[in-house]
């Protein structure tokens, strides 16, 4: 008699899970095929520039990569008073920050 309960509480039927569905395998089969956001991105910024304003500021950065004279970061410093030359050409040729 202490059978015939727990019988009767026995749970329902378990109902599948939601991850092993069609549409879930079909998901994740159409993501497995997609080029990811790195490759797309990488595409997009070697391939060309987003917008005009990107690659005017670039270029505009790029340009102005100049280094400080008055600290030393110009090609030739560092030798003491032989970087002197190296200064003035620098100087003369724009390449000074400041």
């Amino acid at each position: 008699m202490a059978d015939e309960p727990a019988q009767a509480a026995s749970p329902a039927p378990a109902r599948p899970l939601i991850l092993h569905s069609e549409s879930t395998r079909r998901a994740l089969r159409d993501i497995g095929r997609e080029r990811s956001f790195a490759d797309r991105a990488g595409q997009e910024l070697n391939g060309n520039p987003r917008s005009a304003f990107d690659s005017r500021l670039g270029a505009d950065v790029a340009g102005s990569a100049r280094g400080d004279c008055m600290k030393g970061q110009f090609k030739g410093s560092g030798m003491g008073l032989l970087s002197l030359p190296a200064l003035a050409l620098a100087a003369a040729q724009g390449d000074c920050g400041r």
